[in-house]
């Protein structure tokens, strides 16, 4: 590094001995990177406010201490396009704190304190941000905002406002007696919570993926002729078991409601078409009555009476819109007597029947 190059001499300034033992020190340090003048002028102040405090570390490591030293070192460090502008300043003066307040004035803008807390106010903090990075974002915009003695409050009221965890904010704010330290505590702990419980729920997860390697039915396609085997067998065509796939003839040619292909019952498909796109297999009919269907069966079965997952379409009676379960798998179908109410308010009349229903699973 030669230090001698450039508007300012230093050996002029230092001592033969004293230079000497500044450029051993100097040769051993990193040196600081010329100053940005000509970079976005919206940073402008905040990056003299970064190259200042890294000069005066630099100041500091190499023993420098005395004014005139630090001016010469000042003004050579900075660059050639900073030392440009110092030679427009007028009254310069002749101390390290003359030239460090000329470059203040040239490079730090005037304040607007309510800018400068607006700015201060809509920071958030971001996800997976910790709380110490966060703290640390919000006492660099404070330093623009002059709130003096109340600069912790403002920080803690700012994080508890703005904070990305919603669980954390309503821990907080039960708090009594609530500081800064206090709340980056709580923070801390919550942070630490999370990345636990995430390992957790992760080795979890693992552990169910190793489960599911494991595949029930690639043993069933060797076994399906044992007898006592067989009867577990589901076939997932029809549902029913007792036998596989491609033995079934319930489900074989019938014409799946959900998707509209062949081969399967909706009950069993696979398919993840919306329920409007199904009711494009339904043609619409107006109903002119109804009428009920004697069964030699006394006994039926429900498999559903309200609110399923399973997907629905709906049909018109007259002037009443009823959601109905596709291919539930029932012998037969109900409403319910809200339903009912309005079906006989259009003209609809029930007949009676003799029929017990029971619940699936229910004998």
């Amino acid at each position: 590094m030669d230090l001698e190059s450039g508007n300012y001499c230093l050996d002029i300034l230092f001592g033969e001995r004293d230079y000497e033992i500044i450029m051993a020190k100097l040769l051993d340090l990193p040196t600081v990177q010329s100053f940005d003048c000509n970079g976005e002028q919206s940073s402008l102040s905040q990056r003299w406010t970064k190259w200042k405090k890294s000069f005066e570390y630099y100041m500091t490591a190499s023993g420098v201490s005395e004014g005139a030293q630090k001016r010469a070192l000042l003004l050579h460090l900075i660059g050639q396009d900073a030392q440009d502008i110092f030679e427009t300043f007028t009254e310069t003066g002749d101390t390290f704190e003359d030239a460090v307040a000329k470059f203040d004035q040239y490079f730090l803008p005037k304040k607007n304190q309510p800018v400068e807390r607006h700015v201060f106010r809509k920071c958030k903090q971001n996800e997976n941000e910790s709380i110490d990075n966060y703290v640390t974002r919000l006492k660099n915009l404070a330093k623009t905002c002059d709130f003096g003695i109340m600069l912790n409050d403002a920080i803690r009221d700012q994080v508890v406002d703005m904070c990305y965890s919603t669980k954390l904010r309503r821990r907080l704010l039960r708090e009594k007696d609530l500081t800064l330290e206090k709340v980056q505590d709580i923070a801390r702990a919550s942070e630490a919570a999370d990345q636990h419980s995430a390992q957790f729920e992760e080795v979890h997860i693992n552990r169910v993926q190793v489960k599911r390697d494991f595949n029930p039915a690639r043993h069933q396609r060797h076994d399906y002729n044992n007898h006592s085997k067989r009867k577990d067998i589901e076939c997932h065509r029809c549902g029913r078991t007792g036998h596989i796939a491609r033995e079934c003839t319930v489900a074989m040619d019938k014409t799946c409601h959900k998707c509209g292909k062949k081969g399967h019952f909706a009950k069993k498909c696979k398919s993840k078409k919306t329920t409007k796109e199904q009711g494009t297999f339904y043609k619409k009919e107006k109903v002119r009555y109804m009428e009920e269907e004697s069964s030699d069966d006394s006994e039926e079965y429900v498999f559903a009476i309200d609110r399923s997952s399973e997907k629905r379409i709906t049909l018109k009676i007259g002037d009443v819109v009823i959601p109905f379960l596709v291919d539930s798998g029932a012998t037969c179908n109900i409403i319910n007597s809200e339903i009912m109410s309005k079906l006989k308010k259009c003209g609809v009349n029930k007949i009676p029947i003799q029929k017990q229903l029971y619940a699936y699973g229910a004998i």
